[in-house]
C-alpha cells in the first residue's frame, strides 16, 4: 500500500463503524445513508488500501492508523 492513499472523511468514518463489527444497516442509520452509499464507501476504502474481506479492511485501517480505534 502507498502511503499516500488517501481515504475520504466519510470513508474513514465508516471504517470506524466497520472496526467495531457494526452491520452495513447499522452504520448507514448512524451516518443517515442508505444501506448502497455504505457499501459503497467500504468497496473504495477496499480497493485504495488492497483489503481482501471488511476484517481485512479494519485491521489494515487500524495498522497504518486511518483510523483510530482501541480494543
Amino acid at each position: 500500500m502507498e502511503e499516500t492513499t488517501k481515504l475520504t472523511k466519510r470513508e474513514r468514518e465508516t471504517l470506524f463503524y466497520v472496526a467495531k463489527g457494526y452491520t452495513n444497516t447499522k452504520i448507514a442509520q448512524i451516518m443517515f445513508v442508505s444501506n448502497h452509499t455504505i457499501k459503497q464507501h467500504i468497496l473504495s476504502a477496499m480497493r485504495k488500501l488492497n483489503a481482501k474481506n471488511r476484517a481485512n479492511l479494519a485491521v489494515i485501517a487500524v495498522k497504518k492508523k486511518y483510523i483510530e480505534y482501541e480494543i
